[in-house]
């Protein structure tokens, strides 16, 4: 049977799956680790620290060379009295010495510093390049050659900057070749997923507290609503919030008569206004401007109402002046007050401000008053503090819920590149 079937795959009529097909597991948390070591690997199988060994060699290389040449350069230069017409070969001299000062290198080299330095290298070498290019010395030079390098075709500085690019470009195509770079978008990525794991990590640490200060609030919050509940219970609750209710009911009365009295001064006060600066010595009118609500409660007798009668004359006999559409009005208003309105309102006054007293006293001498009113306060804080929390708690999950969305979304990222880069399969547990 087994030859059977080694026959049948061999001529293409069934495909066997391969057993070696394996999806690797890693944690978050090795994460950064796993990835090391894969681009240890990639580096040992491309031997790439030789390679960066054998490039940057030839910088070092490159950049005696070049200071040697100058050197000579410079020397030739001056002994052939040409250096005063030679200032902008100088300053391309100078900018070659500058330049040549980047390739310098710590004693344990980085791929990726070198990767950083040639993007340096780069655009320095375009920068003098392009000065070489628009100088008169990319094509008058000879002055500056040996014997043995009167053939050459190209400008000699120009020749070893392309000999430095090309080294250049060798090994960056190495490092492309290698995959190395890709795996440094792995260790990004791979960074940026613990990131994620410790942010969503302290989310739900934020959220447990939130939840148990909320579940510990909630209990409060029911422990004083029973209390409550057995104050209503009890007969004397009853009394206390009618009382309450006449009190609130009181105090809508109060300032409902505390704006009847406002609405008619207020229409009163530009020919009261009139009649101080007639007399001036009345200290009541004036009060009357300073504070009318006060003053008028506190003005028993009702003198008001004779100054307004006074006022009604100064008016017909035309010692005060107003249009006739307002004298009809302020007559209206002053045959009013004379006919006791303004009596009733203060009278009204007194007596609600009475009853108002009447019932803070008996809520006083109710020994459970107080005690319903600090359940009440702390009830309602308590339901502030529910509300506050569950506010917040909504808040971290939606944070929550956006940062698994994207820790899903880069953990699928990561995985396809590692399928690219590495052509592996892979999992990654949270």
């Amino acid at each position: 049977m087994g030859l059977l079937i080694k026959i049948l795959e061999k001529l293409g009529f069934i495909k066997m799956e391969s057993s070696t097909s394996k999806i690797e597991t890693v944690h978050v948390n090795d994460l950064p680790d796993w990835v090391e070591l894969r681009i240890e690997e990639i580096v040992s199988k491309n031997k790439l620290d030789e390679k960066l060994i054998n490039y940057t060699n030839k910088l070092k290389d490159k950049r005696w060379l070049l200071e040697c040449k100058i050197e000579d350069w410079e020397k030739k230069i001056n002994s052939l009295g040409l250096s005063y017409k030679t200032g902008e070969i100088s300053t391309i001299f100078s900018e070659t010495i500058k330049f040549l000062d980047l390739l310098t290198f710590p004693e344990e080299l980085k791929i990726e510093t070198v990767i950083e330095l040639n993007e340096k290298i780069e655009t320095e070498l375009n920068k003098i390049q392009e000065q070489i290019e628009k100088s008169t010395f990319s094509h008058n030079y000879s002055f500056i050659l040996t014997k043995d390098e009167k053939e050459l075709a190209i400008n000699p500085l120009l020749k070893e900057f392309i000999e430095l690019n090309h080294a250049k470009k060798i090994f960056q195509e190495e490092i492309v070749k290698s995959g190395y770079q890709r795996m440094i978008s792995l260790r990004v990525k791979s960074s940026q997923l613990e990131e994620y794991r410790a942010k969503i990590k302290k989310l739900h640490e934020n959220l447990t507290i939130k939840s148990e200060r909320l579940n510990s609030t909630k209990n409060k919050q029911e422990e004083k609503e029973n209390e409550l509940q057995q104050f209503k219970e009890n007969s004397d609750y009853s009394t206390i919030e009618e009382i309450e209710l006449k009190q609130k009911k009181l105090l809508t009365e109060l300032e409902e008569n505390d704006d009847r009295v406002y609405l008619f001064f207020s229409k009163i006060k530009p020919v009261l206004k009139e009649y101080s600066k007639i007399h001036p010595e009345n200290q009541l009118v004036h009060n009357y401007f300073e504070n009318t609500m006060n003053i008028f409660y506190q003005d028993e007798p009702l003198v008001i109402v004779k100054i307004l009668e006074e006022l009604k004359s100064a008016l017909v006999i035309g010692k005060i002046e107003f249009d006739p559409e307002q004298k009809n009005m302020i007559f209206k208003l002053i045959e009013k007050a004379g006919s006791g309105y303004l009596k009733e309102l203060q009278d009204n006054h007194f007596k609600l401000s009475k009853e108002q007293e009447e019932l803070r006293l008996k809520l006083e001498n109710k020994d459970s008053s107080q005690k319903i009113e600090e359940i009440k306060y702390r009830l309602d804080h308590y339901n502030e503090l529910v509300n506050k929390l569950s506010e917040e708690m909504k808040d971290v999950e939606e944070e929550l819920n956006d940062n698994n969305i994207v820790k899903k979304r880069e953990i699928d990222f990561f995985i396809n590149l590692v399928k690219v880069v590495l052509d592996k399969d892979m999992e990654i547990k949270f």
